[in-house]
């Protein structure tokens, strides 16, 4: 499958209000977001912005064709113990189609490189040893393993053992 020219940009090279904007497509299905999450989701962006080495070195953009298509970001202050991955979105026109994948793979790339012992997300509940998530199938395995919905807004949760 060509996925077209994917790269992962610094979060500083964009303009304040884009990991609010990503974010809100990216969960535009479900019309509890605003309600549940637009206030976190805006702090979270100011924070970034106002704070470009810590959004530099604790997370990206991820651009297709030029255009912003989607974001990750973790939470490094309990390294080497563990690293909590705190967004992973892909807009709403570009699901389905592996880009959040290869952006789940990027930023587990990051962490592992950066000494992490372990990985874990409270949006999806598995478990899986490194080598694992550091696979293309990343999303494909999790299917496979006894992946479960968690009730309300929350997502999946990846923990890397």
């Amino acid at each position: 499958m060509n996925h077209g020219n994917i790269e992962f940009r610094k979060v500083s090279g964009f303009k304040r209000g884009t990991l609010f904007e990503l974010l809100s497509d990216a969960y535009s299905f479900d019309e509890r977001w605003e309600d549940c999450c637009a206030s976190d989701w805006k702090e979270f962006d100011h924070f970034f912005f106002d704070n470009p080495q810590i959004a530099d070195q604790y997370g990206f953009i991820t651009v297709l064709n030029g255009k912003a298509v989607g974001l990750a970001s973790w939470d490094p202050r309990k390294m080497p113990e563990y690293v909590e991955i705190g967004h992973n979105c892909i807009i709403s026109s570009r699901k389905g189609h592996g880009y959040g994948r290869m952006q789940l793979r990027e930023a587990l790339q990051r962490i592992v490189k950066r000494g992490a012992k372990e990985s874990s997300s409270p949006r999806m509940p598995a478990r899986f040893p490194p080598g694992e998530c550091m696979k293309a199938q990343v999303l494909r395995f999790a299917g496979k393993g006894g992946m479960k919905a968690v009730p309300g807004f929350s997502g999946i949760t990846l923990i890397m053992k």
